[in-house]
């Protein structure tokens, strides 16, 4: 029975994470169109403030960026611009996280449960030592951490970022 939950198991978790792709985002090239009103931009100036502006532009001038929640920036001030292309998946990520973690679980536990005294004087044909349970606990113990660790890094996207020409945006290239 338990083999059994746990091949069920492993086909859930590999259908999410084959369904669970990359989010993107329909935008013409950067080349073409560098910024318009609604993109998700990251914004470091310097001069303004030391973190890096995160929001959506609201509005573009010849030399204004107006982001949302009503942050003016000059772009005399701005030394980068990036514009958020689409959003990832860190199932991979995630997967390779839990995988160690488990691992790790698995095997201490696995050692500290020390090895298996023998039941009669005659030779046992399976006993395990303290080794060889640290070896078990940290296989079984790495596949259910990267099940659980993939299909949490699943669910948390996060942006991919592609850097825009200060030129193109000061030479008044939006829409």
């Amino acid at each position: 029975m338990k083999t059994k939950f746990s091949i069920f198991l492993l086909i859930i978790a590999g259908t999410y994470l084959g369904c669970a792709g990359s989010t993107r985002i329909q935008r013409p090239n950067i080349q073409e169109q560098p910024l318009a009103p609604g993109d998700r931009v990251r914004v470091s100036a310097p001069k303004v403030n030391s973190k890096p502006f995160v929001g959506i532009i609201d509005a573009l001038d010849a030399d204004t960026l107006f982001l949302e929640n009503q942050i003016t920036l000059p772009l005399a001030s701005v030394t980068k611009i990036e514009v958020s292309r689409d959003k990832k998946s860190n199932g991979l990520i995630g997967a390779g996280i839990g995988a160690l973690v488990g691992a790790g679980t698995g095997a201490v536990i696995g050692f500290s449960d020390g090895d298996e005294p023998p039941l009669f004087s005659g030779g046992e044909p399976f006993l395990l030592s303290a080794e060889d349970k640290a070896v078990l606990g940290a296989l079984g113990g790495g596949v259910i951490g990267a099940i659980i660790g993939a299909l949490i890094g699943a669910n948390q996207k996060s942006d991919r970022w592609e850097e825009v020409p200060l030129e193109k945006v000061r030479a008044g290239n939006f829409q």
